[in-house]
């Protein structure tokens, strides 16, 4: 067998795989013509594709890219000094390199940023092979704007439109999510470490051919961890040594430059640094002479000199110049105010909350800045104008929006409402146009009050007093009764009892606050009871035992949620799929009768739990609400020990094996969802039927295998019960899924056990080797022909070999390996195969 040059191999394996794309759209199954008369169909196969429409949207959120269109544009003169430092020349010249932009609070890190991602963008993108990738971390906006999974998101989405071709993988993984759960964003949505590794696997292919400059803005922001692990994948990805490299590269352009505070990242030993307050005297200087040009000069300079750098405390001293002047204060008084203010900007901040507190409306400031503070996302003008004056008493005489609206101090529109916003903040809050969000006027804001500030505030406007963990209970207490109390006002329960589910859009337009209150009471809950705040009394707030209210904000709920299907639930449901403790532990203590409550599509609270990996609410149903301490501190022996101790207490009243309509059971569930902590509490009371199917007639082992949790994987087979060979109705095993999907982890451990039946065919007859060579996953095709009992030669029901899949999608690496074996019968293969191996000199 004479082999012909590498270099005609390989254009030529990339012709095959051009060819092969014929028979791979995204159609469904196709019959097309293979050479010689040959008939065969193939399956669905997105190899290299263009990323759909519906991939990319799939990644876009809404508020991906406002910070950016949120930070002015650098004041003219200013930040110029940037594209002249010698760091930043050295790091826009070099191959291969990082740069840090540190600097204090408020010092103007964000505009300039902004100011060299624009400059960037105007001369590099002359060149066509340029990629430009930004993402600016934003602490008081949504989660997507302050988190990894925001990052990876964006990045993604932003780097896939500049690709001709998305990872096959993530095209075929986007399309296999679609089509077991439906619509993302509603049914589904992606988890950070997937879109990590799509990001990177894309971040290389890109790095072949295109040069790409990253910008990251506010990298403290996504918090500490969160910010060393992102530095360390960069640092890895710059250096061309990341965990799936086989091999440093070095013939990449890749600059990154992240700008941050003077932050402990561990891993801040890579890369040149520029420090702002250090260079931006003339900025500061040039911003006061343009900003506060009315102010007698002598005080202009007072401010330059006094500013240490800091942008914002220069805008604080702006804003008390003009109340002083509003109260009539002269010059001379004023320069002394300048003189005596506090360097510091959390100093500076604590000078105007003593302001707030010697206020009458000081109750009202706290009320304000514990939603600025602690609401899930930022509210609008609409939705502070009733946030800020409902009344968070269960007991409260006032039961319907009306009495609200004949009170002296409803505030009847959104003008008044920011002139009320203005006078309550004392200068540090601002209303961001024209979304008309609400918001501190800078991060450093919000940590001041996090860091003591709020509890400062709120011992003058109560009576408790405690450290930052009692105080953010307690505000989340008070943001969630509101909420309760918002949604259950008289004219909305009547309303939305009355209305279909199609016009539920007419609701949150005619109740500003209903939509984030709906959607927001539960985690305003849970993070209050993080901190230890009792929440017993949520029963007397939904008026158990009866659902009627619970129903009523179901209803709102779904409409905002659709992939919610149940349209009837329980209080006991609600409680175990939002991981509510308490207040279900008070029921449970009182009764067991609703411990097996089923919903619509019979979901059980146990099911519910499971499936959203809640491991307290999984413990307290199968003690029946016993309450054990150790049930909390079960870290200190060992999980089963724990849970075999306490079961029979109640492990004889909760179902574990109910099944939904679907034929799920709580283990299923939570095998599907990769929930480790709660498998083992399941498998730990020795009554789950391990074996038991569900939808699709695939079993947790099946389930678990096919999502790739391996460490479920493990738990189930370290039963020794589960089977190991067990078809869904497609005729595919745990085998079949971690080959076809390339779980390569799980692959080793089902073969480990030596009873995996390693030919077994599906309902088209493809074996587990067939499914690895159609996808390419040359590893697990490696691990498959080690055993020595694979069928290297079988055939599917359309006549294809692993051989043919192979030679068809053009993947040299795979034909080599099956080649190798020696025991390839190539006699066996289509006139088209035999074609392609004399083309190849094969023959």
């Amino acid at each position: 067998m004479d082999g012909s040059t590498p270099s005609s191999q390989s254009l030529l394996f990339q012709q095959l795989a051009d060819n092969g794309r014929q028979f791979n759209t995204t159609g469904g199954i196709q019959n097309n013509n293979t050479g010689s008369g040959h008939q065969f169909i193939a399956e669905t196969i997105n190899i290299g594709t263009k990323p759909s429409s519906a991939l990319l949207h799939s990644l876009s959120f809404k508020e991906m890219g406002t910070r950016f269109k949120d930070i002015k544009s650098a004041a003219k003169g200013t930040c110029e000094w940037l594209l002249r430092h010698d760091e930043y020349k050295a790091w826009a010249t070099r191959d291969r390199s990082l740069l840090w932009i540190q600097g204090k609070p408020g010092s103007g890190k964000s505009t300039l940023l902004h100011y060299a991602l624009k400059n960037v963008n105007t001369t590099a993108a002359k060149k066509d092979n340029t990629i430009f990738l930004s993402f600016f971390f934003h602490s008081r906006g949504g989660e997507l704007q302050k988190s990894l999974l925001g990052f990876f998101q964006s990045l993604l989405h932003q780097l896939l439109q500049h690709l001709p071709e998305a990872p096959a993988d993530l095209q075929t993984d986007f399309d296999e999510k679609c089509k077991n759960y439906g619509e993302p964003g509603q049914q589904w949505k992606w988890h950070l470490t997937e879109l990590r590794g799509y990001f990177r696997s894309s971040l290389k292919e890109a790095l072949k051919s295109r040069s790409i400059w990253l910008f990251v803005d506010a990298l403290d922001e996504c918090g500490k961890d969160g910010a060393n692990k992102l530095v360390k994948d960069f640092k890895s990805w710059l250096q061309g040594t990341d965990e799936d490299s086989d091999h440093p590269s070095s013939h990449f352009q890749f600059r990154v430059c992240f700008s941050c505070r003077h932050y402990p990242i561990q891993v801040l030993d890579y890369g040149s640094i520029i420090c702002v307050e250090e260079e931006n005297t003339k900025d500061i200087s040039t911003y006061v002479h343009t900003e506060l040009s009315w102010i007698p000069d002598d005080i202009r300079e007072i401010i330059i000199s006094h500013a240490s750098g800091v942008f914002m405390w220069v805008r604080l001293i702006g804003e008390e110049i003009d109340s002083s002047l509003g109260r009539g204060e002269d010059w001379e008084m004023i320069r002394k105010n300048i003189m005596s203010a506090p360097e510091k900007l959390s100093d500076l901040y604590a000078r105007l909350v003593q302001r707030m507190k010697g206020k009458k409306t000081k109750s009202d400031s706290l009320k304000l800045i514990q939603w600025i503070c602690f609401a899930m996302r930022p509210l609008s003008l609409s939705e502070l104008r009733w946030a800020v004056i409902v009344d968070p008493e269960v007991d409260s005489p006032r039961q319907s929006l009306e009495a609200y609206q004949s009170a002296d101090n409803y505030i009847s529109d959104e003008k008044m409402m920011e002139k009320k916003v203005k006078s309550l903040g004392c200068g540090i809050v601002e209303v961001m146009q024209p979304s008309q969000r609400v918001q501190f006027i800078h991060q450093s804001v919000k940590d001041y009050f996090l860091n003591g500030g709020l509890s400062t505030l709120e011992d003058e406007a109560s009576t408790q007093k405690g450290n930052r963990r009692d105080v953010e209970g307690r505000a989340h207490y008070q943001l969630s009764r509101i909420c309760i109390r918002y949604f259950f006002m008289e004219e909305i329960r009547m309303e939305v009892a009355q209305t279909e589910a199609d016009d539920d859009n007419i609701l949150y337009s005619k109740y500003p606050l209903l939509q984030y209150a709906v959607n927001s009471w539960v985690s305003h809950v849970n993070q209050s009871e993080t901190q230890d705040i009792s929440q017993r009394d949520l029963l007397e707030y939904f008026e158990w035992p009866s659902n009627k209210l619970v129903n009523i904000w179901w209803q709102a709920y779904c409409a905002y949620n659709p992939h919610e299907w149940t349209s009837s639930i329980s209080l006991v449901h609600i409680l175990a799929q939002f991981n509510i403790i308490g207040p279900l532990r008070k029921i449970l203590q009182h009764t067991k009768k609703y411990i097996n409550i089923r919903d619509d599509y019979n979901q059980t609270p146990l099911l519910l739990a499971a499936e959203h990996g809640h491991e307290a609410v999984v413990k307290l149903l199968l003690t029946a609400g016993k309450n054990d301490t150790t049930a909390d501190n079960h870290i200190r022996q060992s999980l089963f020990t724990w849970a075999r101790s306490k079961y029979p207490f109640g492990s004889e009243v909760v179902d574990v094996d109910a099944t939904d309509n679907f034929s799920r059971t709580p283990l299923i569930c939570a095998a599907e969802s990769g929930h480790v902590a709660v498998v083992k509490l399941l498998l730990a009371t020795g009554r789950v039927n391990i074996n038991k199917t569900g939808y699709n007639s695939q079993t947790p082992l099946l389930c678990a295998a096919k999502c790739e949790h391996v460490a479920v994987v493990k738990l189930l087979l370290e039963t020794g019960k589960a089977n190991i060979n067990t078809k869904d109705e497609y005729g595919q095993t745990p085998l079949s899924y971690a080959a076809m999907y390339g779980h390569i982890a799980i692959t080793k451990l089902l073969l480990e056990t030596g009873r995996v039946d390693i030919n077994t065919k599906d309902d088209n007859g493809k074996t587990p080797l067939s499914h690895a060579a159609m996808y390419g996953h040359n590893a697990i095709i490696k691990l498959l022909l080690k055993t020595g009992r694979v069928d290297i030669n079988t055939k599917d029901d359309n006549g294809d070999t692993p051989f043919t899949w192979a030679i068809r999608n053009g993947n040299e690496a795979v034909v080599n390996r099956l080649l190798d074996t020696g025991k390839l019968d190539t006699h066996r293969e289509s006139p088209w195969v035999r074609k392609q191996l004399v083309s190849m000199g094969y023959y």
